[in-house]
């Protein structure tokens, strides 16, 4: 796809051109935010403004993905395809990232913290949850097998990342010492913890990209925009232009991605940047009525920080792989790829950066960021851990 208007009419079709029109939510709020309009018109404006959004910057970051694995002959070279599943990695959902870093410089250490985890949350309770529902659902009299490897691969990551956040949590509970002790005694493992996670994650993106890139290609990954072009036709948004699945990414296949339409990288990357920074400009507007809005709500704000923000941030992918989890065999394993993944990213790279992150910031802020969460939420993610591991280990399900 060379032509510049149908690149930009394959953008506006996916994910859900419908959902696309609410992008006009972005401009709005913004504009609301810098003349000081009431903080709940300016709040839920920028919360609608981030479904799109989110959307976009996922899609964005595939379409850049597409055009790194292809090289100009149209062939996928072991390099190139390396460096595209690396960046595919660390940059799957960039509004997981956008919006906790916004909140750690603007200080609100907590909405950090609890956006970060209630994204696992949304992950691994409502997606998975909701697409093992659905699949079940469709065929209540049989379990649905998925895929042993990329299961116990994926939960066995998502207990080792969970084991250490608990573990600042744990030390803060029944350690001894005076309070100026254990703070500083906690502020230090944190981002000992923090340094140490993200060293851990580099050794996944290696194994995952370059040692055994095999591991994780047993199950089709259908990205993001194409599902969405699926999910599009059952719920009645019809795409503007066709739309081509994902090609399962088997072992051994060095053939062109697909045949289907790449946005170019010289409209994807400024495209990306911009999203990104109406992004920001979104999240600044949220988290600043956030301390306006939350006490007058009927909700507190945790439940906010930590339900409303990541679903709604994660609104476009929960009803995609909702409604195409019955599309074939491979919804669960797709899902779990996705979960797993997601997760994975959210607890050893997106918490220990918004730590150092902190830690770089100029100047003294109480509180500081770290891995210190409110006991309650740290036993529900211990329990978490418990039940999606449980559940992987059967290797298969049913609703």
């Amino acid at each position: 796809m060379r032509n510049l208007s149908d690149q930009v009419k394959y953008l506006g079709s996916r994910p859900f051109w419908a959902v696309n029109l609410i992008l006009a939510a972005a401009p709005a709020g913004i504009t609301f935010h810098f003349l000081k309009f009431n903080p709940f018109l300016v709040f839920f404006t920028n919360l609608i403004a981030t479904v799109p959004l989110a959307a976009l910057l996922r899609l964005l970051v595939e379409e850049i993905a597409k055009c790194i694995r292809i090289s100009g002959s149209g062939r996928r070279t072991p390099r190139r395809r390396c460096l595209g599943e690396i960046w595919e990695q660390v940059f799957g959902n960039p509004f997981d990232l956008i919006f906790p870093i916004v909140a750690v410089v603007k200080h609100d250490v907590v909405t950090a913290q609890l956006a970060l985890l209630g994204g696992v949350f949304v992950y691994l309770l409502l997606i998975l949850g909701t697409v093992l529902l659905a699949v079940g659902w469709r065929n209540p009299t049989a379990k649905q097998p998925f895929s042993t490897a990329a299961a116990q691969t994926g939960g066995s990551l998502v207990a080792i990342s969970f084991a250490s956040l608990i573990i600042p949590t744990a030390w803060s509970t029944w350690s001894e010492g005076s309070q100026h002790e254990n703070k500083a005694d906690n502020l230090a493992l944190s981002r000992g913890v923090s340094i140490t996670l993200l060293v851990f994650y580099v050794c996944y993106l290696h194994f995952y990209a370059f040692t055994h890139p095999e591991s994780e290609k047993l199950v089709c990954r259908p990205t993001i925009g194409a599902l969405t072009a699926r999910a599009g036709l059952v719920l009645g948004a019809v795409p503007l232009v066709p739309q081509a699945d994902h090609p399962t990414r088997q072992v051994g296949k060095s053939e062109t991605e697909c045949d289907m339409d790449t946005v170019s990288i010289f409209l994807s990357i400024p495209l990306l940047l911009l999203a990104a920074a109406v992004s920001v400009l979104c999240s600044a507007a949220i988290v600043d009525t956030l301390q306006l809005v939350g006490p007058k709500w009927i909700l507190s704000k945790a439940f906010v920080d930590l339900i409303i923000l990541p679903v709604v941030g994660n609104a476009v992918e929960h009803i995609t792989y909702a409604v195409t989890s019955g599309a074939g065999n491979d919804a669960i394993d797709s899902s779990i790829f996705h979960v797993t993944t997601s997760s994975n990213r959210i607890a050893l790279l997106a918490l220990p950066l918004t730590v150092i992150l902190d830690w770089a910031l100029p100047g003294s802020r109480d509180p500081v960021m770290s891995l210190l969460f409110d006991k309650f939420v740290i036993t529900v993610l211990f329990v978490v851990m418990i039940l999606v591991n449980c559940i992987f280990l059967s290797n298969s399900s049913h609703w």
